[in-house]
């Protein structure tokens, strides 16, 4: 009996296990920008002088951006730019001159079938 019992408890404790890290999700940032998440998915904003893109990946997958759009809008101190991402591969992307520096705020209204899904905030480091 005491077999028994041993047996069936590491069973169960492999399948708790096996529950838990599967439900765990990765929000590091893979792109080396920052990321926010929402209820379907994270979002990465990776935001330089002359590039900024903008990826989402769905819990514990990557998602594309096909077909989406982005208005962007970047705070920073008392300047306000807006900036229209558009797919690029797996990400919306702008490319120009932009200020951004740490402690831009940087808002994100991303677009699907030309209807808002999804308001994301971003605080560049």
């Amino acid at each position: 009996m005491t077999r028994l019992r041993v047996v069936l408890m590491t069973i169960g404790f492999a399948i708790m296990t096996t529950a838990w890290s599967a439900d765990r999700h990765d929000h590091d940032p893979r792109h080396g920008g920052v990321v926010t998440e929402t209820k379907s998915g994270d979002y990465e904003l990776a935001a330089k002088r002359d590039v900024i893109q903008l990826y989402y990946r769905g819990h514990d997958k990557v998602n594309s951006l096909d077909g989406a759009t982005a208005a962007v809008t970047l705070l920073t101190g008392g300047e306000k730019t807006a900036v229209t991402l558009t797919p690029a591969g797996a990400k919306l992307e702008a490319n120009g001159t932009f200020n951004v520096r740490a402690g831009t705020t940087v808002v994100a209204v991303v677009t699907r079938s030309g209807k808002p899904a999804q308001s994301v905030r971003f605080v560049i480091k």
